[in-house]
């Protein structure tokens, strides 16, 4: 599979000036579903990150990288939290007995018939063994459910 995200695949609010060209970066999966192969296109800069915790990384148009199942890319190097798109393996939170729904994708959504927006997942405490909601796309965690 591959395909091209740019401009056309981000949801723009009021105020808000992207910086991403109409195909920023291309994403190829490879076909055993180890990793997503990540060539950016953009006359910017396109991010990318394997955990919530550190930095972006930065690859110039014309750079690669390959990525694995849950590390994050972000398509505006001015606002980078603002245009992120998050790689899971379809099917691997079943898989390995996780709980949320992961896809290729950066669609703000609402709650329907119970269900958490997109980018939250549920996630238990260790300590006390509570489920707590957590943001796989900012970083967030909280006690009540998202709406």
């Amino acid at each position: 599979m591959q395909q091209a995200l740019g401009r056309y695949d981000m949801v723009e609010y009021d105020g808000q000036a992207m910086h991403v060209d109409p195909q920023q970066v291309v994403v190829v999966a490879r076909e055993d579903g180890t990793c997503i192969d990540v060539y950016a296109q953009g006359t910017n800069p396109t991010g990318w990150r394997t955990s919530p915790y550190e930095e972006w990384s930065w690859l110039q148009p014309g750079q690669s990288v390959s990525l694995e199942n849950g590390h994050k890319v972000s398509l505006d190097c001015t606002y980078p939290e603002n245009a992120v798109f998050k790689f899971e393996r379809s099917g691997w939170a079943a898989e390995f007995g996780q709980q949320g729904s992961g896809q290729l994708g950066q669609t703000p959504g609402g709650q329907q018939g119970g269900q958490l927006p997109f980018g939250w997942v549920t996630q238990t405490d260790q300590q006390s063994g509570q489920t707590y909601y957590y943001n796989e796309q900012t970083g967030q965690s909280q006690w009540d459910m998202p709406r």
